[in-house]
């Protein structure tokens, strides 16, 4: 499990991180062309810099999986996901209309909304298979 990032978010922690459409589909299964980290311009303007939100389970069970996530989204496409309670993810990103895609370095994806300087959606926590809603805004 733990080998299977987030964030991710991406549970971001990542780690999470997080479903499409309605932000309700699996992030994971879907497929998303990702910017190779060497190309030049590799992200729209506004989406590189930091980004800090917070992580918690949908439906409520005997654990209380929430925390906090950061996420810096460098100009060359690259993205690392750090939480105080998940490992760092690292690997690229990209963008397809509104929806920010993470792939981490094993492979695994996960997607974003975004709405300006938010990015938000819902993710399977990797390290404890909760599901969880994400999300994050830029500093």
């Amino acid at each position: 499990m733990a080998q299977r990032i987030f964030v991710t978010v991406l549970a971001a922690a990542l780690l999470l991180i997080l479903g499409a459409g309605s932000a309700g589909q699996s992030a994971w299964a879907q497929s998303a062309v990702i910017i190779p980290a060497a190309h030049s311009s590799a992200v729209p303007d506004g989406l590189s810099g930091i980004w800090h939100g917070t992580f918690q389970e949908l439906a409520g069970s005997y654990r209380d999986v929430q925390g906090r996530v950061t996420i810096r989204i460098n100009d060359d496409g690259t993205f690392t996901a750090t939480s105080p309670t998940r490992p760092e993810v690292s690997g690229t990103v990209g963008v397809r209309g509104n929806r920010v895609i993470f792939q981490n370095s094993k492979g695994a994806r996960t997607t974003l909304m975004r709405s300006g300087n938010t990015l938000y959606g819902v993710t399977e926590d990797l390290a404890t298979e909760a599901h969880v809603s994400i999300r994050l805004d830029k500093s």
